[in-house]
């Protein structure tokens, strides 16, 4: 074998070497890509489990949080008390995982936060307003989970 028959051959084993290494790094930079798609979608799927999973636990509260505001607004149920010190670590506790009330009277009426179970006509009004709150509105990490259901004023209409 002559010596430039040697440098012909480690040449194109050479080039050879580098196509494989190239096509590799390919494959390599595909499996990679592929890897953190999996792993973004497996995070995705983790965090919408976990919504649901709190969305599921809240509804079930959401009648006794109900009654607990109906007897906080009529004074039954004292601050100091040992039961007043379980309603506000229940309270505390549900906050913590994101659970949010609203609805207040005076508010805007929105379709989307607010389910209207009576109103009344004024004629003063100039747009639907909130006149009270019947059962507060809920929402999980800014996500309504209950609607507030609203008594609300409408502008009076000419008959």
């Amino acid at each position: 074998m002559t010596k430039a028959n040697t440098k012909t051959d480690l040449a194109k084993a050479l080039k050879d070497t580098q196509k494989e290494l190239s096509s590799y790094m390919e494959e390599l930079a595909k499996e990679r890509a592929s890897f953190i798609n999996y792993r973004n979608r497996a995070v995705k799927d983790n965090q919408t489990a976990r919504f649901w999973g709190k969305k599921d636990a809240v509804i079930e509260l959401l009648p006794v949080l109900d009654d607990i505001n109906r007897a906080q607004t009529h004074g039954e149920i004292d601050p100091k008390s040992p039961f007043g010190a379980i309603v506000t670590k229940l309270i505390n506790n549900l906050q913590k995982i994101g659970l949010q009330s609203y609805g207040e009277a005076g508010e805007p009426f929105d379709h989307e936060f607010h389910e209207a179970i009576m109103s009344r006509q004024d004629s003063e009004a100039k747009k639907d307003k909130i006149e009270a709150i019947i059962e507060k509105g809920y929402k999980i990490d800014d996500i309504v989970v209950r609607p507030a259901r609203v008594s609300v004023i409408v502008p009076k209409t000419e008959s």
